[in-house]
């Protein structure tokens, strides 16, 4: 289940009038998130049931996705705006083996794109990124299944850290415009960046 088809099923769903409902869906209860720690009952106990479900096989078996998502927004007149939440949680024998999220409100998930310029591949540490980037938005082992992170792996990887840049959707009529960037990290086994991705999930008129 990738990111943009994420985003394109938020789109789907419309401009929802949610902005009064609680959401477990914030960057508090996502840091909580452990690799190989935390567990399928976890995911549900605080996220509830996922809107959607699928299972990937990959190298070293299956992977099943769970996606949770919620959206909220308004209009004035023609011009209309929506804010969502997307939480995408990939699970390897009953345990996280990956997640991405991104939030477009007050809680929003953001970084500053041109920072990647200054992350040098085989200089620039982990330990580095979150003073430069902040707390990742994902993170996932290198077998991960999720398809934002799916790119070569590299001889001893570790891991894939992504910082998500979100913007909401807004629109006028019947046409629908949204940008969002994703920044991923491979991590090397000597703590180093050995790669990094930053893309565009663009939908426009």
């Amino acid at each position: 289940m990738g990111f943009s088809v994420s985003l394109r099923s938020a789109l789907i769903a419309g401009v929802l009038l949610l902005t009064s409902c609680h959401s477990a869906l914030t960057q508090e209860t996502v840091r909580k998130i452990r690799l190989n720690e935390t567990t399928e009952e976890q995911i549900v106990q605080t996220y509830g049931q996922p809107k959607e479900v699928e299972t990937i096989e990959g190298t070293g078996g299956a992977s099943t996705i769970y996606e949770y998502r919620e959206q909220s927004g308004g209009n004035i007149g023609p011009v209309w705006w929506a804010n969502y939440a997307i939480l995408i949680v990939e699970l390897r024998d009953g345990r996280v083996n990956g997640y991405l999220f991104a939030r477009t409100d007050g809680d929003s998930t953001t970084f500053d794109p041109t920072v990647s310029e200054h992350i040098v591949v085989g200089q620039t540490t982990e330990n580095d990124l979150a003073p430069m980037l902040g707390y990742p938005h994902g993170v996932a082992m290198p077998n991960t299944q999720l398809a934002a992170f799916i790119t070569n792996v590299g001889d001893g990887e570790t891991g894939r850290l992504a910082w998500v840049d979100a913007k909401p959707v807004t629109g006028v009529f019947n046409w629908t415009q949204l940008e969002t960037k994703m920044l991923v990290v491979h991590i090397g086994p000597d703590g180093k960046v050995m790669d990094k991705s930053l893309r565009t999930f663009k939908v426009a008129p």
